[in-house]
């Protein structure tokens, strides 16, 4: 696995992670865990990049336009979450097919409060995220993680 670490002034860490030597032989179980992990900054600039990145992932991964379309809109929407939560500060966003055909996105920061969902006003452009998120995902939710959290959401 390789590390491209960033310099003063980056605001970006790809670790790419593929094809691990300890996959599972068992031909029912996923031979090679795809996965991929990046480290941004919690700005706004930060969204974009994930989106696209996560976009290029799961592309290349050979998923479905429409896959990629939806794990896109939920990187949005987890990833912004982060960007609020722990502004300037790490996040970490990771996507892995530990599922044959099922995307799992996670979404790390270091506010240890878990996100709560709460009832948006019928005419507000925000406060749906946690619900669109709900709805694109077979299964979701949050866990403590080291000196943060984790949301995610398998697709």
């Amino acid at each position: 696995m390789g590390t491209n670490k960033s310099r003063p002034g980056d605001h970006v860490a790809v670790v790419p992670c593929s094809d691990h030597a300890d996959a599972p032989s068992s031909a029912l179980e996923l031979q090679a865990r795809r996965a991929f992990a990046i480290g941004l900054l919690a700005t706004a600039a930060s969204v974009g990049i994930a989106r696209n990145a996560a976009k290029l992932a799961v592309l290349g991964w050979g998923f479905a336009a429409e896959k990629a379309d939806d794990v896109c809109l939920v990187v949005s929407e987890l990833v912004t979450n982060s960007v609020r939560a722990a502004e300037h500060a790490e996040i970490r966003l990771t996507l892995a097919e530990d599922v044959p055909g099922h995307v799992t996105v996670e979404v790390w920061d270091e506010a240890r409060e878990l996100p709560q969902r709460k009832p948006a006003a019928p005419m507000s452009t925000c406060g749906r995220g946690l619900e669109i998120v709900e709805e694109l995902a077979v299964h979701c939710g949050t866990r403590q993680e080291g000196d943060g959290k984790v949301v995610y959401a398998v697709l």
